[in-house]
C-alpha cells in the first residue's frame, strides 16, 4: 500500500505529524540559577567593601531576597528528571504541593521532553508571605521570558460568610478591582474578618504561559474545609483531583513528616471507599 502513495504526500504527512507534537522549549532554569548565583556573588563582594551603613543594609536586604530566589528554584533538575520519567498523564497535569512555600521548580514540567499543554498546581501554606515571595520569583522569571503573561488575582478562601461578603463586594462599583489589587484585597479581607468575627484563609491565583503551555498556581493560605479526605494540610477535593502529590521534609521532626504521609494514605483510602459506594460507580 505504502509504495502506491506519492513521496510528496508521505513527506507532507510526516511534516503534519511532526508539527502536531511541539518540540520542547529550552529549559530556562539552568540559566536562571546561573544568573541568581552570579548576583549573589556580586552582592557578597559589594557588601564586603560597603562603607555606609545605609548602603550595607540595602545590600543585605537584596542578598536575602536573591538567596531566597535560589531556594525557590532548588532541585529543578530532580523535578525535570521526574517528569521525563513520568508514566501518567502527559497533555495535562494536576499537582497538589503541600507546604509549598514559594517553590517554583515544578514549573520545569512545562519544559520536559514531552511538553505539557496545561498544568494546574494547588499550593497549600500557612505563611501569608508565601504569596508575595511567589510573585517575586515569578516576576523574575517573567523578566527573562522564562514565563509570559503573568496575571495575579486574589479571593477569600471557602469560608461561607467571607464568600457571601465577597460576592456582595464584587457587585459594587469598582468591586472587580479587589481581585487584582493586593492592597485593596487585604484591606477588604481585614474588614470582612471584623464583620464575621472569626479568621479564615485566602487564595492567590497565578496564571501564565511557559514552554508552550498554560500554567495555573492556586496558592491556598490557611484555606481548609473539613470535607471528606481533608486534613490540616490540604483539602480532600484537591487531593482527589491531583495526579501528583508533592511534599518534602519541612519539619525538623521526622514524626511530623511521616504523619503527613500517613494522612495522605488515609485520605486515599477514604476517597476510594467513597467512590466505590457512590451510586454512579455501581
Amino acid at each position: 500500500m505504502w509504495n502506491r502513495i506519492p513521496a510528496a504526500v508521505l513527506a507532507a504527512s510526516a511534516l503534519v505529524l511532526a508539527l502536531a507534537v511541539p518540540a520542547a522549549a529550552p529549559n530556562p532554569f539552568p540559566v536562571l540559577e546561573k544568573d541568581i548565583r552570579s548576583e549573589i556573588r556580586v552582592l557578597q563582594s559589594r557588601l564586603q567593601t560597603a562603607t555606609g551603613e545605609e548602603d550595607a543594609a540595602m545590600l543585605r536586604n537584596r542578598l536575602v531576597q536573591v538567596t531566597m530566589n535560589l531556594h525557590d528554584i532548588r532541585n529543578h533538575g530532580a523535578f525535570l528528571d521526574l517528569w521525563n520519567r513520568w508514566k501518567g498523564p502527559r497533555s495535562a497535569l494536576d499537582v497538589l504541593y503541600v507546604g509549598s512555600g514559594s517553590h517554583v521548580a515544578p514549573i520545569v514540567f512545562l519544559f520536559g521532553k514531552r511538553p505539557l499543554r496545561e498544568i494546574s498546581m494547588t499550593y497549600t501554606e500557612v505563611d501569608p508571605w508565601a504569596g508575595p515571595r511567589l510573585e517575586q520569583i515569578l516576576r523574575r522569571m517573567e523578566s527573562i521570558r522564562a514565563i509570559t503573561g503573568l496575571q495575579i488575582t486574589y479571593e477569600p478562601g471557602g469560608h461561607p460568610a467571607y464568600r457571601r461578603i465577597w460576592r456582595s463586594a464584587l457587585s459594587e462599583r469598582g468591586g472587580e478591582g479587589l481581585r487584582t489589587n493586593r492592597e485593596s484585597f487585604f484591606n477588604w479581607f481585614q474588614s470582612a474578618g471584623a464583620q464575621v468575627g472569626e479568621p479564615a484563609g485566602f487564595r492567590v491565583i497565578f496564571q501564565f504561559q511557559a514552554g508552550g503551555g498554560h500554567a495555573t498556581i492556586r496558592l491556598l493560605v490557611r484555606d481548609g474545609d473539613g470535607g471528606k479526605g481533608s486534613t490540616d494540610y490540604y483539602r480532600g477535593e484537591d487531593f482527589a483531583r491531583c495526579d501528583l502529590f508533592i511534599t518534602h521534609s519541612w519539619r525538623s521532626s521526622p514524626g511530623e513528616n511521616l504523619r503527613l504521609l500517613y494522612d495522605a494514605v488515609q485520605s486515599s483510602k477514604l476517597l476510594r471507599s467513597v467512590r466505590a459506594s457512590s451510586p454512579s460507580t455501581r
